[in-house]
């Protein structure tokens, strides 16, 4: 492994970062060999599925009593199970390396395969549908169809959205097309993009995904400026082209929700999982009448970074001097597992072995990989984890925010049914923040008086970033829906007006927005993820609201409430299974607490920094 700590040599990062998949030593890497051990097995096994699937057309118009409505699920289910395993090998082998040919292929065959599928199971849900909401309750009466409990309840649910049998193929038809527009963002993103060098005297830095995150954050407020201007604009070269794709990404969910006869397009993606819109509409006016907190934060950080002028690229240096502490992969490791002590051996024990022996994660950035971070996994694989690690503190965080989701599908798949492990992304990010929270407090413990100061300050960013720029985005996206549902076009100049005019609203009088930050939206792939980013913000406030119980109680109940909601997967709805682990979520008060906990460091970081 190649060694990060104590500020190693940029011509070492440049060098990490600019290796071939085909350099990165094995023991850096996932196993997908416990997937399938070959791409040759993974080929046989996707010929045989092609095969053998065709089978569940034989239920076709005849699922009108108990016995065939479970014979058809059961196959349905068996097949989906497959398919998943399938999948994650090829999407992850993809993500090692967006350049190589052989991957693109397989992920696409996959992709050729799903929309086949689709069409062909297309009747399941539309045969049911049509059933009387009694015969589905009555199903769901019977042992056998407990593992189906959420599909049948789901169906109910969406019955006056479906469409007919022919109208549901078609739309299953155009699946592929209709979302290929995150696919060529990726591809766009991670294979054809370059960036311009950042110069400093004799020293020339190149800017890459990985090394954006360490370079805003560099001391030296040249280099933040140059990054800014060069990573940025590098996508603004683009920005017609990148506002057209996100643009017709959105117009094609807007014109399945208006084939559904979905109220709003937002309907589409929160109706089937029980959410209210008023979840949206409360973080909004919460975050928005606490947006003076930011601002004091803001003028803290212009004070003590010096400056007369506090611009966008200073928002994100540590005001502390721990900038330049690096961390080994190793050292995040073992950092991660004493954070999450609190949780139990058990879970420390699942944790460290997947993190080790059983290589959940592929760590470093190479060549043509994905960028960011993410974990994702099948019932029947490792929840996998891709880091592009980078020894930073913001990389042992990542690290640990991942691992959240991990454990998070471990415990969901080893107590739930196939049918009943998929939790949604609403709970999802509540696991992941809230190992985030634990690493803070475990670090914020430490007797060094510097790092102590420097994790409150890395707190405050984390509320910052996750709180208040993530309800950022939500807004922006939210504009662009409701734009063009109601009828309007989106143009690179009407997108980058509205983002800039969100950032100065945010950030206050305090932050001077330069223009280039405009373009930002053309960068982000979480627009592609459809009403994804403000569950970054509720998970935030939920697993604040969680972590506090769970130290603060000596008892291990709250631990045990809270491991019960993730071993609770996707076997209610969230907002119910929040309410059984003691949150209500229809009720602000969550966010405002979170708020509370903010002004509270302010104060804190302000005494200690004196």
């Amino acid at each position: 492994m190649i060694k990060l700590n104590n500020m190693s040599s940029k011509k070492e990062a440049d060098k990490l970062n600019s290796r071939t998949r085909k350099q990165v030593p094995t023991k850096d890497k996932w196993d997908l060999e416990a997937i399938y051990s070959s791409p040759k097995l993974w080929e046989e096994h996707l010929k045989v599925l092609k095969t053998d699937f065709p089978e569940i057309k034989n239920w076709e118009e005849k699922l009108n009593d108990a016995d065939s409505v479970y014979c058809c699920l059961d196959l349905y289910f068996n097949l989906l199970r497959k398919i998943d395993l399938l999948k994650i090998y090829s999407s992850l082998k993809q993500t090692e390396n967006f350049g190589d040919k052989k991957s693109t292929e397989r992920a696409s065959k996959m992709d050729d395969f799903n929309s086949s599928f689709s069409v062909t199971t297309a009747f399941i849900e539309t045969e049911l549908v049509s059933k009387d909401p009694d015969f589905l309750e009555e199903l769901m009466k019977e042992e056998r169809f407990d593992r189906f409990i959420p599909f049948l309840k789901d169906i109910i649910r969406r019955k006056q959205f479906f469409l007919s049998l022919r109208e549901e193929k078609l739309l299953s038809a155009f699946q592929d097309i209709l979302c290929s527009h995150e696919e060529l963002f990726n591809i766009f993103d991670s294979n054809d993009l370059t960036f311009p060098n950042v110069k400093r005297g004799d020293e020339i830095f190149s800017i890459t995904h990985g090394s954006y995150g360490e370079l805003i954050r560099n001391s030296d407020r040249e280099i933040r400026k140059q990054t800014m201007e060069g990573f940025n604009g590098s996508y603004r070269q683009f920005r017609a082209t990148l506002a057209k794709n996100l643009s017709n990404h959105i117009k094609s969910r807007c014109i399945e929700a208006r084939m559904r006869k979905y109220p709003h397009v937002l309907d589409l993606f929160l109706h089937d999982k029980e959410i209210p819109h008023s979840i949206y509409k409360s973080l909004f006016q919460a975050t928005r009448d606490h947006l003076p907190l930011l601002h004091k934060y803001c003028d803290i950080r212009k004070r003590k970074l010096r400056l007369d002028e506090l611009h966008w690229y200073d928002l994100y240096v540590p005001i502390t001097n721990e900038v330049s502490k690096k961390y080994s992969y190793d050292e995040a490791v073992d950092l991660t597992l004493k954070s999450v002590n609190p949780l139990g051996q058990e879970y420390v024990d699942t944790l460290k072995q997947g993190l080790t022996t059983q290589k959940w994660v592929d760590k470093y950035e190479n060549k043509g990989k994905k960028s960011g971070a993410f974990s994702w996994g099948c019932y029947d694989s490792y929840p996998y984890i891709l880091l592009n690690y980078n020894g930073t503190l913001d990389s042992v965080s990542t690290l640990a925010h991942e691992t959240g989701h991990s454990i998070h599908s471990h415990l969901s798949k080893n107590t739930q049914p196939y049918g009943k492990s998929d939790y949604v992304t609403f709970i999802a990010e509540i696991a992941s923040t809230f190992n985030e929270w634990l690493l803070n407090e475990f670090m914020m413990k430490l007797p060094d008086d510097d790092t102590r100061i420097f994790m409150v300050n890395r707190t405050l960013e984390n509320i910052r970033l996750t709180l208040f720029r993530q309800t950022m985005f939500a807004e922006f996206e939210v504009f662009l829906y409701d734009h063009v549902w109601n009828g309007g076009s989106l143009t690179p100049d009407l997108m980058e007006e509205t983002y800039y005019k969100l950032n100065t609203d945010y950030y206050g009088p305090e932050v001077v927005i330069d223009d280039i930050v405009s373009s930002e939206w053309s960068r982000v792939p979480h627009f592609f993820y459809n009403f994804y980013v403000y569950q970054y913000a509720t998970s935030l406030a939920c697993s604040s609201y969680f972590s506090d119980k769970v130290l603060s109680d000596s008892s291990n109940k709250e631990r045990d409430n809270y491991l019960e909601l993730l071993k609770s997967g996707g076997s209610d709805t969230p907002i119910n299974l929040l309410k059984n682990a003691g949150l209500d979520v229809t009720d602000p008060g969550y966010i405002d607490s979170l708020m509370k906990r903010f002004k509270i460091l302010l104060d804190k970081f302000e005494e200690l920094t004196n």
